[in-house]
């Protein structure tokens, strides 16, 4: 069958140039990973990878997986060629090793993907700091308690125990649409009987920002966080660690330090406007931004700098008047040492970055809930551990798919077909699994040396 002309070809070999240019060592990295079952059939590697493979694809489900796999005539060999040297076995097969594995080892696998993207220089840096959004997603919920479940909530009408899985997230995002997991962490309410979203947070996020430093230890960091963050162990930790931040600071949130605001003097403000340029239907209009920053306001015992913009919306409906959002951040990158006009496009620079935190959720967790990842989904009935190891294999396989939908090939041929959508490429490549061979030629040719070109080239926030 041919399947050229729809580029489905496109989406399945650019996969697998990644998994083997980029991360020429992923197998190895999964070889490491403990065995705890006493007799395997499989390895490891094999059966990590087939749980990449299920998100790679976009699958719905462990059993439509099995299908695809029991029914389509090259499903399971085109596994075997994809990841050289696999075997696919029956996802309860799979599901019985997430059940004992220890997540931490996954999520170092992970880690190394991570930083083989930072090593390599493919993520793009503010000022030389990654910008890590941090926030929380609702996963699954359950009315049964299963093994691992660590956050309960009960109603107050009937007294009905829901057991819940929300995962805090860190991911480095970009302002070309990138978000790559760094790390994640369940909430937890074990300690105390009442659930309380916003304190489970809070405690999970001390939880994970000691992972971060402990798996990426030499990182520059900068922070983006919402109006939940905005106190003291944040300054605290971010001092520690030697990272930046950009939190949202509400309007009430920090008393005193809001005082100190309303009474600092006009004389000591930096207020400027600038130009921006709105989309409006197919054409383009301009508006006025306006600017003002604080610098080195006193917390506590730490310095602080306080940025207020007031921006247009990037784009409006035809005869639409002009829409403006108002963005308050508290910042520590170093603002006191620009002078001039590059003080204000400083300024200017850290509100757009401070913005690029909606991309954890719209390329994030939306794009992951809604856009075939099914992040909802409860691919493990029985095991809240088992079904971290999944979320974990999620996140390894939306690197990949993002590098690739990311590729000047995948963008052209869109460009090139705008009535061709990602969704539909995706629904040819589960058909293409099953119902072709991959070329083990074509395959062997992605092992030479040779270029994945991303269809941006400048950094946005430079």
């Amino acid at each position: 069958m041919d399947f050229h002309d729809v580029g489905v070809d496109d989406i399945l070999y650019q996969q697998h140039k990644v998994l083997t240019q980029w991360f020429p060592d992923l197998k190895k990295w999964m070889d490491e990973v403990p065995d705890p079952r006493s007799f395997c059939t499989y390895p490891v590697a094999s059966l990590l990878s087939q749980g990449m493979f299920l998100f790679l694809s976009k699958d719905s489900s462990r059993n439509m997986a099995n299908n695809r796999a029991a029914q389509g005539n090259f499903y399971k060999e085109n596994f075997s060629r994809f990841f050289e040297g696999m075997e696919w076995a029956h996802f309860d097969t799979a599901e019985d090793l997430y059940r004992r594995i220890d997540k931490k080892d996954i999520e170092e696998v992970k880690a190394q993907m991570v930083r083989s993207l930072i090593e390599k220089k493919r993520i793009t840096t503010f000022r030389g700091y990654y910008l890590v959004a941090i926030d929380a997603t609702g996963v699954t919920s359950y009315d049964q308690k299963l093994a691992g479940a660590k956050l309960t909530y009960k109603t107050s009408k009937n007294g009905k125990t829901t057991y819940l899985n929300i995962v805090l997230e860190a991911k480095i995002v970009t302002p070309e649409g990138l978000s790559i997991s760094i790390a994640s962490e369940p909430l937890s309410n074990e300690e105390v009987e009442v659930y309380q979203k916003q304190d489970c947070e809070l405690k999970a996020f001390k939880r994970i920002a000691a992972k971060i430093k402990r798996m990426f230890p030499r990182l520059p960091v900068c922070l983006l966080l919402d109006g939940l963050y905005s106190k003291e162990p944040l300054f605290s930790i971010c001092k520690s660690n030697n990272w930046k931040y950009i939190t949202v600071l509400k309007d009430g949130c920090l008393k005193s330090l809001q005082e100190d605001i309303k009474d600092t003097a006009e004389t000591a403000r930096i207020r400027f406007e600038s130009i921006a340029s709105v989309k409006q239907g197919k054409g383009v209009v301009y508006a006025e931004s306006r600017y003002q920053c604080i610098e080195e306001l006193q917390y506590k015992d730490y310095t602080v700098h306080w940025i207020e913009g007031v921006c247009p919306k990037p784009r409006v409906k035809e005869g639409q008047q002009v829409q403006m959002n108002r963005f308050v951040y508290l910042t520590n990158l170093p603002i006191e040492r620009k002078r001039g006009e590059s003080k204000r496009i400083f300024i200017k620079r850290i509100v757009k970055a401070g913005r690029l935190r909606w991309k954890i959720e719209n390329e994030g967790f939306n794009t992951q809930k809604h856009k075939g990842y099914h992040l909802h989904h409860k691919f493990s009935e029985k095991s809240m551990e088992a079904l971290h190891v999944y979320y974990i294999l999620m996140q390894m396989a939306h690197i990949v798919n993002q590098i690739v939908e990311h590729s000047k090939s995948v963008v052209a041929l869109l460009k090139r077909r705008r009535k061709l959508t990602i969704r539909y490429l995706w629904d040819r490549v589960r058909h293409v699994l099953e119902s072709c061979l991959l070329h083990h030629d074509l395959l062997r040719m992605n092992k030479n040396r040779c270029q994945i070109r991303l269809a941006y080239k400048t950094n946005q926030l430079e």
